[in-house]
């Protein structure tokens, strides 16, 4: 017989059967009102969790759900008195309501305290009785609700059955409040990335109105969803192709997927917003079957690409301007690949080489002579390796009628979008004006120098001939008087005579400096020295250092060559010497040429226009270097000139 007691815990009589059956008809109609009208599952366990007590006379009843992220049992609710003894979480198959989720079947215990399988908690709390019945759902356990009790007792059939009744109430609600607070969960995170997601959203129903768009939507379209709503896209703004012309109804994307119920995708459209700007969109059309199967929304989702348009747009006119440049341009711009095949080949290069553009393209440049085919590859190997341009380097290039013309190049990387360098750029610019130039400064100099000799040897040489003559006069009258008078007159002609011989010596030594042009650094200052011996009849020692030639270019070489050659020259005219030393050799990081002589010297603070300029060229060669000159002398101590040219200096000749 079924014992009640009363929510305070107080016994009442033995009652009828009857009486215990409407009340528990009663119970269970309550809860199942309640269910009806409840969707929270905490509300729910609370609910079924107090029935249960109070129906079956208990002295405390619990309710477990499964938990599937830590896979154990989870107490939701408890009346129990000494809950905060309790592990809010249970691994299945322990306690008498784990026993019953694991078995799937009512599980009853009037003997706890001997139970193999009793929590060790609930032994410590005092429970000797307990039930406990699985909450089910399509065979499925999703927790328990368990009953005990800290008196010994006994649980009838009855009372079994009532918690299998109260279990299978709760366990659909449960799960049913379960999943509608998921799924209201998901509705509001749905809702939350829809209002935040950063592409347009726009929704229409089955006749093309507007029912809502997201905040994006709003500051794309520049509308907001009141001025939207109710309205077609048609009345609110143009669309326009690619091309401009204007886009169809029939063809917008959301028409098209409202009429033949398919998605329209990537469709690049042009907008004109109220305010009269124009955006351009990527835009994608969705259907939203309904139930009959034929589209009852569509959904659009757009970015905005206007930016990328307008980037596009510059590139385009960027690269169109880029295109007019090269095509108008004099030099050669020649694009090649990797294993030196022609990719383009400019109006310039037409012009410059003689090879038409349907010539050149698809061959090793043709421009490059077969005697220089180093020339082309060692300037390609040099960009490969350093990843960086090779510029300003001379070398001659092959016109289609044979002719051989000096240029100037540069050759540049092309690189792909992963860095990696795909083919190679390379400008050249015809020399040959600049060479005729040159070649007329050169000639100019020559002019210039030949006049600079023939003031020297008017003020000097011719004068110190004409005096001669009028000295041997004087002797002829001498020779009928006194003889030795006349002999030591002709002893200082005859010297005079040597130091004319000598003046012209230096003035041929002068004019032979272009043969040097070519040389390299060791041979020209050999044969400025035997120069020297030969003509100014002048001892000259040389100390060349063997590997200071191979730090330095030909430029270098060009430079210290032309300083040797003035400052010997200076020695010569001026400085009366009677020995002249040339040295070469390498310092930290640096060549340094040092011309020294035993002459008269003089205070580098005052001197001659001649000499002064000749210094001042000198100098101007070492910065050219990025070198410095240094002199040293002072009356009666001779001179000494140093130049000190960086390695660094060094030019790239590949």
């Amino acid at each position: 017989m079924l014992h009640l007691h009363d929510s305070a815990g107080r016994n009442h009589d033995q009652a009828t059967g009857t009486s215990v059956m409407d009340s528990a008809f009663r119970a269970l109609h309550e809860v199942a009102v309640a269910i009806s009208g409840v969707l929270d599952p905490a509300s729910l366990a609370r609910l079924v969790v107090e029935r249960a007590h109070n129906l079956l006379g208990v002295d405390s009843a619990s309710l477990l759900l499964w938990d599937p992220g830590t896979e154990l049992l989870r107490l939701i609710v408890t009346d129990d008195p000494n809950a905060t003894a309790y592990d809010p979480f249970r691994v299945a198959g322990q306690g008498i309501g784990g026993v019953a989720f694991q078995r799937c079947e009512p599980v009853v215990i009037e003997e706890y305290q001997r139970w193999e399988h009793a929590s060790p908690r609930a032994l410590a709390c005092g429970v000797q009785s307990a039930a406990a019945v699985p909450l089910l759902v399509n065979h499925r356990a999703l927790g328990a609700l368990s009953v005990r009790s800290y008196t010994p007792r006994r649980f009838g059939p009855e009372q079994v059955q009532l918690l299998v009744l109260f279990a299978a109430l709760a366990g659909p609600a449960l799960e049913a409040a379960r999943l509608h607070a998921q799924s209201e969960g998901q509705r509001a995170e749905l809702a939350e990335r829809y209002q935040a997601v950063a592409c347009g959203v726009l929704v229409r129903d089955a006749a093309g109105s507007i029912v809502d768009a997201n905040p994006a939507a709003e500051a794309i379209l520049g509308f907001t969803l009141d001025q939207m709503r109710g309205r077609t896209p048609d009345a609110l703004w143009p669309l326009a192709r690619e091309d401009g012309s204007e886009l169809p109804h029939e063809q917008r994307p959301g028409t098209a997927a409202l009429r033949t119920g398919r998605p329209v995708q990537h469709c690049t459209i042009r907008i004109t917003r109220p305010d009269g700007e124009h955006r351009w969109l990527l835009d994608d059309a969705v259907p939203v079957l309904g139930e009959q199967g034929a589209p009852a929304q569509v959904v659009s989702s757009f970015i905005d690409i206007t930016a990328l348009k307008r980037a596009e747009h510059q590139t385009r006119l960027v690269a169109e301007h880029l295109e007019r440049l090269i095509e108008g341009t004099s030099d050669a711009i020649i694009t090649m690949d990797l294993q030196g095949h022609v990719l383009s080949w400019n109006q310039g290069a037409e012009q410059m080489y003689g090879w038409s553009r349907e010539d050149a393209v698809g061959r090793i440049n043709p421009a490059v002579p077969t005697a220089l085919a180093d020339d082309r590859v060692l300037p390609v190997q040099r960009v490969l390796h350093t990843g960086q341009p090779v510029a300003n380097y001379e070398t001659e290039r092959l016109t289609r009628d044979g002719r051989r013309i000096p240029v100037l190049g540069t050759l540049s990387p092309l690189r792909d979008e992963a860095g990696q360098i795909v083919a190679l750029l390379g400008i050249t610019k015809d020399l040959s004006a600049h060479k005729r130039l040159a070649e007329q400064a050169r000639l100019l100099h020559l002019v210039e120098e030949r006049e600079r000799i023939a003031v020297d040897l008017h003020d000097g040489i011719i004068q110190s001939l004409y005096a001669l003559g009028l000295r041997l006069g004087a002797v002829a009258r001498k020779l009928d008087g006194n003889t030795a008078e006349a002999r030591e007159s002709l002893r200082q002609v005859e010297a005079q005579v040597h130091g004319i011989i000598q003046s012209i010596r230096n003035f041929i030594f002068d004019l032979r400096p272009h043969e040097l042009d070519t040389c390299s650094l060791r041979t020209g200052l050999q044969t400025l020295a035997e120069e020297i011996r030969l003509n100014a009849l002048l001892p000259v020692e040389v100390e060349l250092d063997e590997g200071a030639e191979q730090q330095l270019d030909s430029k270098a070489v060009a430079h210290l060559l032309a300083i040797t050659r003035e400052a010997t020259s200076n020695v010569l005219r001026h400085a009366g010497a009677s020995m002249v030393w040339l040295r070469l050799a390498r310092a930290e990081g640096q060549v340094a040429l040092v011309i020294r002589d035993n002459g008269g010297g003089f205070d580098p603070q005052r001197r001659g226009r001649r000499v002064g300029e000749g210094l001042h060229n000198m100098a101007e060669r070492a910065q050219a270097l990025g070198g410095r000159l240094a002199i040293q002398s002072q009356p009666g101590q001779g001179t000494e000139i140093r130049v000190e040219v960086p390695v660094s200096a060094r030019m790239v000749t590949a």
